[in-house]
């Protein structure tokens, strides 16, 4: 008699609980819905491309220091320089006194290139 009791009461308990804790999708008014959704000019507007120039610098040691020659000039330049120049296409040279001329692609000073 007691199981009986015991379930009964859980039946109407959970059939209290509000349809919110429910796992479904909150409904949204077609007003918040226009006012939130992206529209095509926002999602497909141009932005703005990086535009790269070659930079040159001088380091210590040989073009295999670190690697291959452009994975050398490569961390050379992340580390003497700031990362948002971001670094591509390195090359090196070997130079005499055990120096290494290490050339870049970084972004510009005036960096970018409106579409």
């Amino acid at each position: 008699m007691k199981v009986v009791a015991i379930f009964l009461a859980s039946c109407v308990l959970f059939s209290l609980i509000p349809t919110h804790l429910s796992h479904e999708e909150p409904k949204v008014a077609p007003t918040e819905e226009l006012m939130f959704a992206p529209t095509e000019e926002l999602m497909f507007a141009p932005s703005n491309q990086p535009r790269y120039c070659r930079s040159r610098q001088v380091f210590d040691g040989s073009c295999t220091d670190r690697g291959s020659p452009r994975t050398t000039c490569f961390l050379d330049f992340l580390g003497a320089r700031s990362a948002s120049e971001m670094p591509k296409n390195c090359d090196c040279t070997p130079q005499p006194n055990n120096k290494r001329l290490c050339e870049c692609s970084v972004i510009c000073t005036d960096c970018c290139v409106k579409n």
